[in-house]
């Protein structure tokens, strides 16, 4: 098994390690039988100092200075009257000044202005022949709101294409993975706040407004979500990700620094008790049962030696200062009686103490053959 892994590489693979390198090189060299790797360590892995996605696409929505939720209410406001006044096209303009607003939102969005503003676009949309627009906004509306119903208050020409969107139900859920999986933040999706499970969250595919908060420092992300994706939180990541990586949690957090710095495949991490190779997907890798066996059954045979040892001298001991007393002389019948008793029990424990340290000499041995069988 060692000679497949050790010929399964191409080259040197890079190998992720935290601060104690010459444990994790014995670790890899005792699992894989690798003696040659490329030192990596995870912050060497970051390619970007800011937070970023590594698969999404980031759209440029934002073609201004930063907004607030006042200003979208307002256009919101001054598109209902167009509408109202049967002047869609002005109304379609006006909304998208709220869509790059939304994307230009200094402060959380909140996610019922976002419905609103994108259902209206959607609405104008249609009404101006663009049916296509129209579903795509609504899609955006159903995702700050995912129970957002038909305003009976519009006008119903666009209903048909709201109600096939709102039941296609086609979006697919992806997986965005933090890295690292336990990093502090607040988190908005579309105005919604959501909690990262266990470093993980679902969204659907498609566009999405991901609004962050880092400690004092906040971040806003228009990104298209094609795929199962990281985001990747780059002023928190450290070194100490990879001592945790017999966690899942951990390897998949690790899995995406991989990705975002391209790095290739395989990479191998040593765990506490394996070592994780990443190539397609994580494998475990541990060293053959003679391997691992070798250390506590050669520890364990040493104990029992060493206790069965001193116990036989302890008995011995208590041997020889029972033939004293009884070659002193003096004893009643009583007291020799008692004697002959504590020799008997003295003889069954030395017995004992005399199979122990033979169990040690035994389990020893076989751990000397271990050794050097696997030397």
């Amino acid at each position: 098994m060692l000679i497949l892994a050790t010929t399964a590489f191409a080259g040197p693979p890079a190998m992720l390690h935290a601060d104690e390198l010459a444990r994790a090189r014995r670790r890899v060299e005792a699992d894989l039988g690798i003696e040659t790797v490329r030192q990596v360590t995870a912050t060497e892995l970051i390619t970007s100092s800011e937070t970023h996605f590594v698969r999404a696409e980031r759209i440029e929505q934002c073609t201004g200075e930063p907004t607030d939720n006042a200003r979208i209410l307002r256009l919101i406001g001054e598109a209902e009257e167009l509408r109202l006044t049967m002047r869609p096209d002005l109304a379609r303009a006006t909304l998208l000044q709220g869509a790059s607003a939304w994307a230009c939102l200094g402060e959380p969005a909140d996610a019922t202005l976002g419905a609103r503003l994108y259902f209206l676009l959607g609405v104008v949309a249609f009404a101006v022949g663009d049916p296509l627009a129209a579903a795509d906004a609504f899609r955006v509306a159903l995702r700050s709101d995912p129970d957002l119903a038909w305003d009976r208050d519009t006008a119903p020409d666009a209903r048909e294409v709201f109600e096939r969107v709102r039941a296609e139900r086609s979006y697919e859920p992806v997986t965005v993975t933090l890295v690292p999986h336990d990093a502090e933040l607040a988190l908005r999706i579309d105005g919604r706040s959501v909690a990262p499970l266990e470093g993980q969250l679902t969204v659907s595919r498609g566009p999405h407004l991901v609004q962050l908060a880092l400690g004092d420092r906040a971040q806003s992300l228009w990104v298209w979500i094609d795929d199962d994706d990281w985001l990747i939180l780059s002023q928190q990541v450290d070194d100490s990700l990879v001592r945790e990586i017999d966690e899942p949690r951990a390897r998949r957090s690790v899995e995406g620094l991989v990705e975002a710095a391209g790095l290739e495949r395989p990479v191998v991490a040593p765990g506490r008790r394996s070592t994780w190779t990443l190539d397609e997907s994580w494998i475990e890798t541990r060293p053959p049962f003679v391997r691992r066996a070798r250390l506590p059954m050669s520890a364990a045979g040493a104990a029992l030696l060493l206790g069965g040892g001193l116990w036989l001298s302890r008995e011995a001991r208590m041997a020889r200062g029972r033939l004293n007393e009884l070659q002193t002389g003096g004893l009643d019948s009583d007291a020799y009686d008692l004697l002959v008793r504590d020799h008997a029990t003295g003889r069954t424990r030395h017995s004992v103490a005399l199979g122990v340290a033979g169990v040690g000499v035994g389990i020893l041995g076989a751990g000397g053959l271990m050794w050097v069988a696997t030397w």
